[in-house]
């Protein structure tokens, strides 16, 4: 699963893209290193996504063919995106496509989501799922207004903790933005998916910003020691002197972390035993018909059903 993020800064007219550049094949062997990220200046707005590459590309050149405004690509895409995916014979590709940039209209930055498969991401959490299946999160073709501040993958709680991962604030800059968005960046190529064990975020850290003024670019960093044919494997870091080579505070220290953890184990083990299913033996009183006696044992079976 590739890096993808946003931020909105509404504060300052600014949305933020910023993603990895590493393409893998299905055993997390990288195949590529490219761009995920498609600015388009005359809109302006960015597009990018996580999934299959060849989607990423072609759906891309489409949508910016098709719609000459970004307002006009917000109105129309849940149209469109169907017919392009035909049209380009990938209907069994995976897009997960993140549209974002100015409303003239609005008069404000924007960021959506929009699907072209129905699935469900290795690393959402499972208590989760249902919830977001019954909002519609899954659903291919339909668009969705995303909040604030995204982040694909989800960083572990661990990681989190480890690296004084506070998120993000309604005063940042664009420039404390992009100093966390590398941060956040560098946990989600520390993240190892639960599904599989493996790392999914590396080659190179590319920014895009968008304000009504138009759209920039830059790569934040690369990742020297990822090549083609190899599988990601994320050096040693020292989370406080990382953070202090960004520009940002220590962060806690390994007392407050060690704390923090412990918390946190506490409440997952609460958690844990909350969820644990329990039954009461049902007692059947004695000189009943065969016929009731049955009856009631189906309801206790039925109810142990239920409960596991």
């Amino acid at each position: 699963m590739s890096a993808h993020n946003v931020v909105r800064l509404a504060r300052h007219n600014a949305v933020i893209l910023a993603a990895d550049t590493a393409a893998y094949d299905h055993r997390g062997v990288v195949q590529a290193f490219a761009s995920k990220l498609t600015p388009v200046d005359r809109w302006p707005g960015v597009i990018g996504g996580t999934g299959n590459m060849a989607s990423a590309e072609m759906i891309s050149a489409a949508l910016v063919y098709r719609f000459e405004l970004f307002d006009a690509a917000v109105a129309g895409i849940e149209r469109e995106l169907p017919q392009i995916v035909a049209e380009t014979g990938l209907d069994n590709a995976r897009y997960d496509l993140v549209l974002a940039g100015w409303s003239a209209a609005r008069q404000r930055p924007e960021s959506y989501n929009i699907k072209t498969m129905s699935d469900v991401p290795s690393d959402t959490p499972l208590d989760q799922v249902d919830a977001m299946r019954a909002a519609g999160i899954f659903d291919p073709y339909r668009l969705m207004e995303l909040p604030d501040c995204v982040q694909t993958p989800t960083p572990s709680t661990a990681l989190i903790i480890e690296a004084s991962y506070e998120g993000f604030a309604d005063d940042d800059t664009p420039e404390t933005a992009i100093q966390k968005l590398r941060l956040v960046l560098e946990m989600q190529r520390h993240h190892q998916d639960r599904a599989h064990g493996l790392h999914w975020v590396g080659g190179a850290a590319e920014i895009a910003t968008v304000t009504p003024d138009g759209v920039t670019t830059d790569f934040i960093h690369v990742w020297d020691e990822d090549d083609e044919g190899q599988l990601i494997r994320p050096m040693p870091i020292d989370w406080t002197e990382f953070r202090v080579s960004l520009g940002l505070p220590p962060g806690k220290s390994r007392k407050e972390r060690d704390a923090i953890s412990k918390q946190f184990a506490d409440l997952e083990a609460q958690l844990a035993a909350a969820r644990k299913p329990t039954t009461t033996p049902l007692v059947i009183p004695d000189g009943l018909s065969p016929l009731k006696r049955q009856m009631l044992e189906r309801k206790q079976r039925k109810a142990k059903l239920r409960a596991v």
